[in-house]
């Protein structure tokens, strides 16, 4: 559609300017001080078009708009509807006509120029919303580096793009890299803007370290992609695609922020006292309860009524044996295609897995904090993956 769009700009703007000048030529006959304020005013908005084209070229659409909010889009869409007519008036009323004055130029020259303000409406829409807007995630992405990047500017935080799409800052003696990733995911299902600013005030609130009486119970495992930029944190490799990590939230689980060794420096605190607290934290959030479980041809699927952020890390609770033991079996398969879900089965039986494949593909798919397709062993060995569903 848009193809059509462009190749029937020029020839219907070719034969409006034709029809614009025989109306240009009938009205303003005489009328001298109408003909000049129509000169001058097309000057201004063709000077507003060329401005605007320099902006856009300079920091681009979606920043524009997250300086100016929705009345840019507004302004941009008069200029390019009032554009291809402007420039007829400043050719056609040139204070000393010629031969550029003449139907026959102005009329191919603004069928030209009418195709170039289309090409720039599709180019500021699909950097605005995507290039497929019937996509959901093509316009939540949009639409969500619109609003972070409003946020970014009105805290007056100089940021950089990298080549993979994330925003680069610099905070004390700190770079920060910031991922809109799983942001857009949560925008794409609500159209909630909240949720950039909940997500700018968290992001941005003071780094300041609170002391470790105050953060000692909300330390943990957390679960990440193998892939993601996590610095000089304090991680272990669980398989191929996913790492555990030592994280530290706040009670509200609001924010979760990866433990440095800058950190446990200013803690006082060593490797061994933040795996311990991790695993008491873990142990506690499944303290007290029991497997829920669905009943597949006399097989039982588990699955864990932790209403936690780091659900999934569950798996790595000193207690989880324990805890899945009676009743769903020992040792057991589990899959976490998300930080907040999870399955269990017993490893006897494993033939429920061929039915569990598209709920993890969809899962994983879908979620916000995506992880992984694996399938996990966990037994007194230890975890390990033992296959994966595709992607």
């Amino acid at each position: 559609m848009e193809l059509y769009g462009i190749l029937l700009a020029g020839p219907a703007a070719f034969i409006a300017a034709i029809v614009y000048c025989t109306f240009l030529d009938w009205f303003l006959a005489d009328r001298p001080r109408a003909s000049k304020a129509f000169f001058r005013v097309s000057l201004i908005v063709l000077g507003l078009i060329g401005a605007e084209v320099a902006v856009l070229a300079a920091v681009g659409a979606v920043r524009v708009r997250g300086t100016l909010g929705p009345g840019f889009e507004a302004v941009h869409l008069v200029l390019v509807i009032l554009g291809t007519p402007a420039l007829a008036n400043a050719l056609a009323l040139r204070l000393t006509p010629g031969v550029v004055a003449r139907w026959f130029v102005v009329a191919p020259l603004c069928a030209i120029f009418a195709v170039a303000l289309i090409l720039m409406q599709f180019h500021v829409h699909e950097s605005l919303y995507g290039i497929e807007e019937c996509s959901p995630m093509a316009s939540a992405d949009g639409e969500v580096e619109r609003l972070f990047e409003a946020e970014l500017l009105r805290r007056n935080v100089k940021f950089t793009r990298t080549a993979d799409g994330r925003y680069a800052y610099h905070r004390g003696d700190t770079d920060f890299l910031i991922s809109l990733e799983n942001l857009a995911r949560d925008f794409a299902r609500d159209r909630d803007e909240s949720r950039v600013a909940r997500f700018a005030e968290a992001t941005f609130a003071s780094t300041e370290v609170p002391p470790w009486e105050a953060v000692r119970d909300c330390v943990y495992w957390g679960l990440e992609q193998a892939d993601t930029e996590m610095g000089d944190t304090f991680r272990r490799k669980v398989s191929d695609k996913v790492v555990k990590l030592l994280v530290v939230t706040d009670p509200e689980e609001r924010k979760l922020t990866f433990i440095t060794p800058g950190m446990a420096r200013d803690w006082k605190t060593t490797d061994a006292e933040l795996e311990a607290s991790a695993a008491r934290n873990l142990d506690r959030l499944i303290q007290g309860q029991q497997p829920e479980f669905r009943v597949i041809d006399g097989c039982k699927i588990g699955m864990l009524p932790v209403r936690s952020v780091f659900k999934s890390s569950v798996i790595f609770a000193p207690g989880f044996r324990k805890y899945v033991e009676p009743t769903i079996g020992w040792p057991v398969l589990a899959v976490i295609p998300d930080r907040e879900f999870i399955y269990v089965i017993a490893e006897k039986d494993k033939e429920l897995l061929s039915r569990m494949g598209k709920v993890v593909q969809d899962q994983f798919r879908k979620a916000s904090y995506p992880l992984s397709t694996e399938v996990f062993r966990i037994s007194d060995e230890g975890i390990e993956a033992i296959g994966a569903f595709p992607e």
